[in-house]
């Protein structure tokens, strides 16, 4: 599908086939500048947060340690079918999830659990950018709801745009909990898309790994948790500049029969509408991870005489 306000894009599904998804012009926000995170990446992220922690509110995660095991990784694997080629960490002890790496993001087993997935969907890039958060700032709930709007996109045949998804919800920080943001159905909207969500699991904040990323999306992924203050935490529907195009798929979506929330997306759904697929294997591959093979394999190693 192509529509003449917005640049269409073709990215792999898990059969190799390439899907067209869509990017709109400056992220969807005309005439505002994207937050600078990228501007960042040439000092350590240890640096970067050690200077956020100065900010009168820190975040509520940096004093939380993980109680996940190495059992709980492989369940997770299993459980949502990660490959073996999507490396996952377990946070050292003095590690929080808002301290990542270059190449890292600190991310929740419950945001797995609710439809998040590496490499991530172009969806979900999208909606990090527009307000400038890391992909762990957001609930698993959030991620929820995200997922299943993909999903339903899917089914009815349309794009997902982040203008139609702000304007039917709203993102919402959570009371007396500093860096953490959740979605919520907006009133306006006169349209429940996911009723019936589960309540709220207030264990998942303890249940973090890391995540290495793929080296395409390192430079799109915002790994750096950032002060409220430098956020685009925007909630003002009438910063929603719709176009008729997101008006039509408004009314298709309004129209459509709800999905009930109440339990996650399968594996073959994240795969249908693409949320789950396969990338490129030389994406997956860092340098230094060439090397150490290189030394581990005789054949390789007689190469470099």
């Amino acid at each position: 599908m192509s529509n003449g306000d917005e640049e269409c894009v073709s990215e792999p599904n898990v059969q190799g086939v390439r899907i067209e998804t869509t990017f709109d012009p400056l992220f969807l926000e005309t005439g505002v500048p994207l937050v600078p995170f990228q501007e960042s990446r040439g000092i350590p992220a240890r640096e970067v947060l050690r200077e956020s922690a100065q900010s009168p509110k820190p975040f509520d995660a940096h004093s939380l340690r993980s109680r996940l095991s190495s059992y709980d990784l492989k369940l997770l694997r299993e459980r949502c079918e990660i490959p073996p080629a999507i490396k996952l960490r377990l946070p050292d002890e003095n590690e929080s999830a808002n301290m990542t790496t270059i190449d890292e993001i600190g991310v929740y087993w419950d945001m797995f659990i609710n439809g998040f997935r590496v490499p991530l969907h172009p969806f979900f890039i999208r909606v990090l950018k527009v307000y400038g958060l890391a992909p762990g700032q957001f609930s698993p709930h959030a991620w929820r709801f995200m997922s299943f709007f993909i999903y339903q996109c899917y089914k009815l045949g349309l794009n997902p745009r982040v203008r139609v998804f702000r304007w039917f919800f709203t993102i919402c920080t959570i009371t007396k909990q500093v860096g953490w943001y959740f979605l919520s159905r907006r009133p306006k909207a006169e349209a429940n898309l996911f009723p019936h969500p589960p309540s709220s699991n207030h264990l998942w904040k303890e249940r973090f790994l890391f995540v290495r990323l793929p080296k395409s999306q390192r430079s799109e992924v915002n790994n750096v948790w950032l002060p409220e203050c430098e956020t685009r935490i925007c909630n003002k529907l009438k910063e929603v500049d719709l176009t008729g195009t997101d008006l039509e798929h408004i009314g298709k979506l309004k129209g459509a029969k709800p999905l009930e929330s109440r339990y996650p997306l399968s594996n073959d759904q994240l795969r249908e509408c693409g949320i789950i697929y396969s990338p490129e294997p030389q994406d997956l591959v860092d340098e230094e991870d060439e090397e150490e093979e290189g030394e581990n394999d005789p054949d390789k190693a007689l190469t470099k005489f």
